[in-house]
């Protein structure tokens, strides 16, 4: 296995438990749209490619703020939360918060969106409590291959999201208090497929 790679897996694998966030067979794809009217993507956050390389570009709703970590751009309509160490105890009502990451297509090695999210269904089996999975799903996003699990644990709804850009693949996190993940998928599919590779200096 590549050193990259190696470092890849390792530092999204910590990230997802440290979000609580959360297999089954994949279903034919189904379609969901990526342009909700309601959520105006106003503000933008630059990923360079730091320790992995692979940089980005994401847009985001005004009301909500971002961090740039070493392999993702987390961002959130809490503020607070991007400033915690480890996972929210208790997450209020409305919040949301997304990790968004890139793995170049050079260092994906025979990985799709399918087997990249239920690798990290099956890493996080390891946190306790483990999160619950529904089946994966593969659906299309703005016209891109993508697949999608939802969980949930200690009180909050995960979602794992991965979506083919162009032969990389995007990776995000998103965890909502329970019962209210479906109430923002306009928004998260909106901001995932706003995502835009950077130019190669």
């Amino acid at each position: 296995m590549k050193i990259r790679k190696l470092v890849w897996i390792m530092t999204v694998t910590v990230l997802t438990l440290v979000l609580a966030a959360c297999g089954g067979n994949a279903p034919a794809p189904t379609a969901e749209s990526g342009a909700p009217s309601a959520n105006t993507l106003s503000k933008q956050a630059i990923f360079d490619g730091g320790i992995l390389g692979g940089g980005f570009s994401v847009q985001y709703p005004d009301s909500w703020s971002h961090q740039i970590g070493e392999s993702d751009i987390r961002l959130s309509n809490d503020t607070d939360i991007l400033s915690l160490d480890s996972e929210p105890t208790d997450l209020s009502t409305g919040t949301i918060a997304m990790s968004v990451s890139l793995t170049p297509a050079s260092d994906i090695q025979g990985f799709d969106v399918t087997s990249l999210v239920q690798t990290f269904v099956d890493l996080a089996q390891s946190s306790s409590p483990p999160p619950e999975f529904g089946d994966i799903e593969t659906i299309t996003l703005d016209g891109r291959n993508a697949a999608k699990a939802i969980g949930t644990v200690a009180g909050s709804d995960n979602m794992l999201l991965a979506v083919d850009l162009d032969g990389n693949i995007v990776l995000t996190i998103i965890i909502a208090p329970e019962g209210e993940l479906s109430g923002h998928m306009d928004t998260i599919n909106a901001i995932v497929a706003s995502v835009q590779l950077s130019p190669a200096e």
